[in-house]
């Protein structure tokens, strides 16, 4: 079963966040380990060891963002997670926002 619990947000110890008006904040969207392969959540899942929800392969990972009082909004990530000698030389990712889903389709890409 795919993970859907809360992400982390960067730089916070909590998985909620207030973000004041005008304002902004980073969102840990995923990472990915040196020492071991697969793209992994900082969620607030409780499983020891975090396991990798994905293998190397091309994904699009949709999100959607809740705000009390706001309309949830959808965004995706299209990922390129490839094996390299280095972690940043096997990762392209694109942010896709606004993103519909009715749009382009299915999560996955394959």
């Amino acid at each position: 079963m795919p993970d859907s619990s809360l992400l982390k947000w960067s730089g916070q110890g909590a998985y909620h966040r207030v973000i004041f008006p005008g304002k902004a904040a980073d969102l840990d969207a995923f990472a990915v380990r040196v020492s071991e392969p697969g793209v992994f959540l900082h969620s607030a899942s409780d499983v020891v060891p975090r396991k990798p929800i994905l293998p190397y392969g091309r994904y699009g990972l949709e999100y959607l963002l809740y705000a009390d009082g706001f309309p949830p909004v959808n965004f995706r990530i299209d990922l390129d997670y490839t094996p390299a000698p280095t972690a940043s030389e096997g990762i392209k990712a694109v942010l896709r926002w606004p993103y519909d889903e009715t749009e382009h389709g299915s999560a996955r890409d394959g």
